[in-house]
C-alpha cells in the first residue's frame, strides 16, 4: 500500500466516526489491521480491549447510520470492517435501489448493514453456517432494524448436512470429507422457492463454495439480477469460473484483487444494466 492510500484510509475513518468513542476505536482497530511501523506502540496507548465493540458510522450519502457490534480481537471482524468499508465503496455495486439482495457468507453482517443504511426498503436475506458468527450477526440486525432473515445454513449444490471447517471467523468454508463439525447446507431456490425469481443482487463469499454454488443458480436468476463474487484461489479457478459464466450466458467484470483472491460483478448477456 502507498504512503497516500495509506493516508487516504486514515483520513476516512475519522470522516465515518459519528462519535468520539467509535473514532478512538477505529484508529485502535486500523492498526490492528494494516500494522504500519510503530502500530504496535499506537495500539498500546489506544488499546481495543477485550470483547465486543460496538461502533456508529456515518456512511456518506446513507440514509441511516450504521450501528455495527464486532469482537474487538477477531481478526476476520476487523478485516471485514476495513473491506466494506475502507477498502471498497458497496454503494458503487448499485445503479438503482435493489429490492431484495441475498448475502451468502455473510458473516457478521458488515455488508447487509452498508446495503440496509443506503436502501432501507430493501429485503435482505443473510446465509451465514457459522455459529458463533450468526451470534453477531442477529445483534447487528437487530441494532439496525435490517428489513430481511437470517438463514443459518451453509450454501450448497444440494439439501444435506455437509462438513465445516470453521477456521478464521470470515474464512470457514464447506470441506465435504471433514467430519469434525456438521452444518445444514441448503440450495438457493430450496431456500426462497418461488421468490428466487425476485433476487435483484446475490452477493458470494462462499470460500471456494462459487464453483459448486454458480452452476446451480446462475440458470434460476432474473436476468437482470447482478451478483458479486468472490473467486477464491483465482490463479487456480479463473478458467473454470469464467466457462461456469460462459456456458450459463453470463459475463463479468473484476473490480477488486486481494490476491489470491478477486472480487467479481456478473450480469447476464441479455440482462438489464441496473444493478
Amino acid at each position: 500500500m502507498s504512503v497516500a492510500s495509506f493516508l487516504r484510509k486514515w483520513r476516512l475513518i475519522h470522516e465515518i466516526a459519528d462519535d468520539a468513542e467509535t473514532a478512538r476505536q477505529l484508529r485502535a482497530l486500523f492498526w490492528s489491521r494494516y500494522r504500519y511501523p510503530g502500530s504496535a506502540l499506537i495500539r498500546r496507548v489506544i488499546p481495543s480491549g477485550e470483547g465486543l465493540v460496538h461502533l456508529r458510522l456515518r456512511l456518506r450519502g446513507a440514509v441511516r447510520p450504521v450501528e455495527l457490534i464486532l469482537r474487538s480481537t477477531d481478526v476476520g471482524d476487523i478485516a471485514s470492517l476495513f473491506e466494506n468499508v475502507v477498502e471498497s465503496d458497496v454503494r458503487s455495486l448499485f445503479q438503482s435501489a435493489p429490492r431484495f439482495v441475498v448475502d451468502a457468507g455473510a458473516h457478521i453482517g458488515v455488508f447487509s448493514l452498508i446495503v440496509s443504511a443506503y436502501f432501507p426498503e430493501a429485503r435482505i436475506l443473510a446465509i451465514e453456517p457459522n455459529r458463533a458468527n450468526i451470534e453477531i450477526l442477529e445483534r447487528n440486525f437487530s441494532a439496525n432494524q435490517v428489513h430481511g432473515d437470517i438463514q443459518p445454513v451453509a450454501l450448497w449444490n444440494e439439501n444435506t448436512p455437509v462438513g465445516f471447517s470453521g477456521g478464521q471467523s470470515n474464512a470457514g468454508r464447506i470441506q465435504p470429507d471433514e467430519r469434525e463439525e456438521q452444518v445444514q447446507a441448503r440450495t438457493l431456490s430450496s431456500i426462497l422457492g418461488d421468490s428466487i425469481s425476485e433476487v435483484d443482487f446475490l452477493k458470494l463469499d462462499i470460500e471456494g463454495a462459487e464453483l459448486a454454488v454458480l452452476p446451480d443458480v446462475l440458470p434460476q436468476l432474473p436476468q437482470t439480477a447482478c451478483i458479486y463474487v468472490e473467486l477464491h484461489d483465482a490463479a487456480c479457478h479463473s478458467q473454470l469460473f469464467h466457462e461456469i459464466c460462459r456456458r450459463a450466458g453470463w459475463c463479468g467484470q473484476q473490480l477488486y484483487q486481494y490476491p489470491p483472491h478477486e472480487m467479481w460483478l456478473l450480469k447476464h448477456s441479455a440482462g438489464a444494466t441496473h444493478c
